[in-house]
């Protein structure tokens, strides 16, 4: 049996980041590293830059958010291949995820948080978080977020946050090593 794809050419297909020590990029080098991948890195100046290297042929994959590639997708510009929350979401309904696809133990979800100076009064902490939160929730933002394949997560107290970034940080730490980036 010929083998095909990205293990039959080690190195030679290429993926685009929106930079070198980025999430994107480091998790692409996780994901390469769970399913045995050798591919070639291409960094960029942004994603967007990428995504116009897909669309042309210059690359041949990416990872990206869903905001960015939403109008390339549903004009049919890009195809989305997989996607890596844990489960399917209603714009790609017809998309497996990775895990689905053969690579347990892989997810990432994208997550926008606020940073404030140490030292911020926990009363202002808590006012922020209930705000967003409130306009987060809000049918008309959760409308417009779903069209392009993102979800409202939950709202997480300060302290699951915390402990959920420093998992991850921990994590693309490692990968950081065992894949030698160097920024």
């Amino acid at each position: 049996m010929q083998r095909r794809g990205a293990r039959a050419k080690p190195g030679t297909l290429s993926h685009g980041t929106p930079g070198v020590g980025t999430t994107l990029h480091v998790r692409w080098e996780t994901m390469s590293a769970m399913a045995g991948l050798s591919l070639l890195h291409v960094p960029y100046k942004g994603g967007a830059l990428a995504v116009l290297d897909v669309i042309s042929g210059q690359i041949n994959m990416l990872m990206t958010t869903s905001a960015t590639i939403g109008a390339h997708a549903r004009s049919g510009k890009i195809r989305v291949i997989a996607t890596t929350g844990p489960h399917r979401v209603d714009a790609y309904a017809d998309v497996p995820t990775v895990l689905e696809s053969g690579l347990p133990g892989y997810t990432l979800t994208n997550s926008y948080a606020f940073f404030g100076p140490a030292g911020t009064p926990r009363p202002v902490i808590n006012k922020i978080n209930t705000t967003l939160s409130a306009g987060m929730n809000t049918p008309e933002i959760r409308r417009i977020l779903a069209a392009d394949g993102s979800e409202v997560a939950p709202p997480a107290s300060v302290e699951i946050f915390r402990a959920q970034f420093e998992e991850l940080y921990r994590s693309m730490e490692k990968t950081v090593r065992i894949a030698n980036i160097r920024p």
